[in-house]
Parts: C-alpha cells; sequence; structure tokens
C-alpha cells in the first residue's frame, strides 16, 4: 500500500499564523540591537554576547514553508502581504541582497501557484517602480551604501585607497590580467595580494 501525505495535512493553515508572527518578530530584533550593526551599512544583525546572526537567514526557512501552505490553498492576497511584510523589513534594515533573495524565491512560488505571468508582470513593475521611487528620495541618506557599491562597480580605480572602496574589484583585475581566465597553473602565482 502507497501512503501519500498532502500538503494541506502536512502543515495546517492553523499552523501558519504562528509562523508569520515568528517570522515579524524576527525580523524586528535588529532594530532592538542596533549596537550589533553599528558601522555597517545594513542593519540586519542580532548580537548575544559574542554570537551574532542574521534572523533573516532562519526567516528565509519560515518565508518558503508559509508561502508553500498559503499558496497550496490559493491564498494569494494573504501570501503577497506576507512578502511585502518581509520586504518592508528588509528595506528599513538596508539588506537588499537579501531583499532581492526572498522577491525572487516569492516570485516563483506565485508563479508555480498562480501560473499568471500578469501577475508576475505587474509584481515586478510595482517592485521596480518602488525601487526607483525610493532610490530617487533617499538616494544621498537612506540608500547612501546602495549609491556608494554602484560607483566602485562602475569606477573601482577613483575609490581603491578609501574604506569600503574598489579595493577587491581592482586586485581581481589585476588577478585577471596577470592570469587570464584560467590562471597561470596550480602553485605558479607571482604574489598573494595583500
Amino acid at each position: 500500500e502507497i501512503y501519500t501525505l498532502s500538503l494541506h495535512d502536512a502543515l495546517p493553515i492553523s499552523w501558519v499564523i504562528p509562523r508569520v508572527l515568528a517570522s515579524c518578530g524576527l525580523m524586528a530584533l535588529p532594530f532592538v540591537f542596533r549596537a550589533a550593526n553599528k558601522g555597517l551599512g545594513a542593519t540586519a544583525w542580532v548580537a548575544f554576547g559574542r554570537f551574532n546572526m542574521q534572523p533573516s537567514e532562519v526567516v528565509k526557512i519560515l518565508l518558503l514553508l508559509v508561502l508553500s501552505s498559503l499558496l497550496s490553498r490559493r491564498k494569494v492576497l494573504p501570501a503577497m502581504l506576507y512578502i511585502g511584510m518581509m520586504l518592508l523589513f528588509l528595506v528599513l534594515q538596508r539588506d537588499l541582497g537579501t531583499a532581492a533573495i526572498f522577491g525572487g524565491a516569492s516570485l516563483v512560488l506565485l508563479y508555480a501557484s498562480t501560473s499568471s505571468f500578469l501577475l508576475i508582470a505587474v509584481i515586478l513593475g510595482g517592485g521596480i517602480g518602488a525601487v526607483a521611487v525610493a532610490y530617487h528620495f533617499f538616494k544621498d541618506s537612506y540608500f547612501l551604501t546602495v549609491q556608494n557599491r554602484i560607483q566602485n562597480w562602475i569606477d573601482p580605480f577613483s575609490t581603491y585607497n578609501q574604506q569600503g572602496g574598489g579595493y577587491q574589484i581592482v586586485q581581481s583585475l589585476i588577478a585577471m590580467a596577470n592570469g587570464g581566465a584560467f590562471g597561470t597553473g596550480v602553485g605558479r602565482f607571482t604574489s598573494l595580494p595583500k
């Protein structure tokens, strides 16, 4: 006899609400533990003594489980509200890389659930528009780290000697110039970057 377990049995809807609340609580922790984020671009870290962590790493798993449970029941609007809350937390923490991962994974799950190109196009268009508006209004304050990273990518030599500048990009360009795409061979390097 073959036994199958559906997602509805494995993740009942009553399971979702505590996980959503846990996600919100975890994502709010970096705002409480501000000292762990001093001097960093993103405010996404939590420190407990000598132990540091990013709550968004735990929430990544919760995001997939909650969205899977909601979308398997065709509850698209609650799923989109949950995605929006998590993305808002990440943008307020200035953790835009993790926000992109959350957004991409969410779009894949939404498309797998709805098969609607129109929904995905509307979400992408709205998201790109929101990012453009936010960047325009907050580029000199809130998104200064993003602006610096873009400048480093465009011209790493202009910020080579600055803290958080283009040093690593320049070193990788030098390595590519010396060794090419395939390198010089194992153990046949001329020097190591400091």
